[in-house]
């Protein structure tokens, strides 16, 4: 081989190593150090030293020497570049060995022992930048959309330049994917309301080889943790038929993949409204029919107001005025004899109280509106 030829060949296996130097640094980053990782919906993927599920995210050392980030600056703000300062001072606790990997909580609670950012992520998506110490020059960006609950958001390889969700979140460890892919939700439409006729309602979704499952019963259509269905779901095949108040919610799946979120509509039928439970039969077969913990379930309206001469004719109309909301959770975040715990709570949806009183509180000025 001539000299010329292995000097090119030398110049261009150097040019394509500075290149992914480059990429593992990210614009501005001198230091090899990146974002690798984020969970912006913990709901029961990771505790804290404090118990909490909370936010969180993971910094990557791609460089052979070790890295102190005291003193650089995380922010969701890009207005705001010196949101929360990592601590300086604290080497032991904020040097990244080669190759290694610091985890950060984002969960406003900078007292708490360990390195807790002052601000947290938005699930629905934004834009997270590590600052260099002078606040103003950008180590690492990322710009991420809506998360799904328990599932990460992280660089695959560790460093790398490609980003993917991963349904096995590994703060302070090596980023893995168990699945070859993820799922959109379904689209159903028509979407939720108020109907007086029937209507017949699709369901599609983006990966045309997708199974969609279906119940219209409120539950779950797919258990993740068996990989089956619900005994009460069925095959989307066609259009389904919605004649009274309904709850649907579906799934998508497909071989090796991971099933969708959960899709759900709610469509009521205002004559139903005015004949539910009219003998004060329970909706179903695990609702309570007496009272628990003192409360006392009525679950239909009063006979001697809908059927009284006076209204019966006006109720439609009243019902319709009156600002609404569909909320779907587990039955137990309503009634359980017992407090729910940390995670069934988190499941639920639910920030402060396992009760329906917590969504009460946070809904009633809306709906008051």
């Amino acid at each position: 081989m001539g000299i010329l030829r292995k000097a090119l060949l030398l110049w261009a296996a150097l040019a394509l190593l500075q290149v992914e130097l480059t990429k593992a640094r990210g614009p501005g980053n001198n230091h090899l150090v990146v974002i690798n990782e984020l969970l912006a919906s913990n709901t029961k993927s990771t505790a804290d030293s404090q118990g909490g599920f909370d936010d969180w995210i993971e910094l990557y050392n791609a460089g052979d020497a070790p890295v102190n980030v005291g003193g650089m600056y995380l922010t969701d703000d890009m207005s705001v570049p010196m949101k929360w300062r990592v601590p300086a001072g604290m080497a032991a606790q904020t040097t990244i060995p080669s190759h290694a990997f610091l985890l950060i909580w984002a969960d406003k609670d900078v007292t708490a022992s360990g390195l807790h950012a002052a601000f947290s992520l938005g699930a629905g998506g934004e834009e997270l930048a590590l600052f260099d110490t002078d606040g103003v020059t950008i180590v690492d960006s990322v710009s991420f959309g809506e998360q799904r609950a328990d599932v990460s958001y992280g660089r695959l390889p560790d460093g790398a330049d490609t980003w993917s969700l991963l349904d096995l979140p590994t703060p302070g460890a090596q980023n893995i994917r168990l699945h070859e892919g993820f799922l959109e939700k379904p689209q159903i439409s028509p979407g939720h309301g108020f109907y007086d006729n029937p209507v017949r309602v699709t369901i599609t979704c983006n990966a045309p080889d997708a199974v969609i499952y279906y119940t219209v019963d409120g539950t779950e259509p797919y258990v993740p943790s068996t990989g089956r269905p619900n005994m009460t779901a069925n095959v989307y095949s066609g259009p389904v038929q919605i004649s009274k108040t309904t709850c649907l919610r579906a799934v998508a799946t497909r071989s090796g993949w991971s099933p969708s979120p959960i899709a759900t509509q709610t469509y009521i039928f205002v004559a139903d409204v005015t004949k539910q439970s009219s003998g004060g039969q329970v909706p179903g077969p695990t609702w309570p029919s007496s009272s628990v913990n003192g409360q006392v379930f009525d679950y239909g309206m009063d006979p001697d107001v809908v059927n009284n001469p006076a209204y019966k004719d006006l109720m439609d109309d009243a019902l319709l005025s009156i600002s609404s909301i569909s909320l779907v959770t587990n039955l137990a975040a309503g009634i359980s004899p017992v407090p729910l715990s940390h995670e069934e709570v988190q499941a639920t949806g639910l920030a402060a109280r396992g009760r329906f009183t917590a969504l009460l509180d946070a809904l009633l000025p809306a709906l008051a509106a």
